[in-house]
């Protein structure tokens, strides 16, 4: 059962789902968040007077919300497509000196570790965004 689940976890297409999950949910809310409201609804009765200002696409939400897209996409890119997959490559080491260490035989818990280590790896590999982010500001 464990090595039926490490293959879809290792699988390379298949590892990258969730970053690319949170991050478009993320830029969905980033973009609700941002007043633009008049920018693509003109026709609505609270901007019919309004004058289109295209100063809005420099709001800081709406350039935190670029740097996410580009930074996932790069993520991606360089995970992914030139298949470097670090976090697989990650797993893989963890998991396996794990099991070495403490000689788990249960399949409950290697499972559970592999998806703890899985889990673990890509939120620390993506939360370098926020240093990415303070290094741009």
């Amino acid at each position: 059962m464990v090595s039926k689940l490490e293959k879809i976890i290792y699988n390379l297409y298949f590892c990258y789902i969730p970053i690319i999950a949170i991050a478009l949910v993320a830029s969905v809310k980033l973009v609700q968040m941002t007043p633009t409201k008049c920018l693509f609804d003109s026709l609505s009765r609270e901007c019919l007077f309004y004058r289109l200002d295209f100063k809005l696409i420099y709001h800081p939400l709406n350039i935190v919300n670029l740097i996410l897209v580009i930074y996932t996409a790069l993520y991606i890119y360089y995970n992914v497509i030139l298949k470097q997959d670090v976090v697989g490559k990650t797993v893989k080491r963890i998991f396996s000196k794990t099991v070495k260490i403490y000689q788990l035989k249960n399949k409950r818990k290697q499972l559970s570790i592999l998806l703890f280590c899985y889990c673990a790896a890509l939120l620390l590999s993506y939360c370098r965004f926020s240093v990415t982010l303070w290094k741009i500001i």
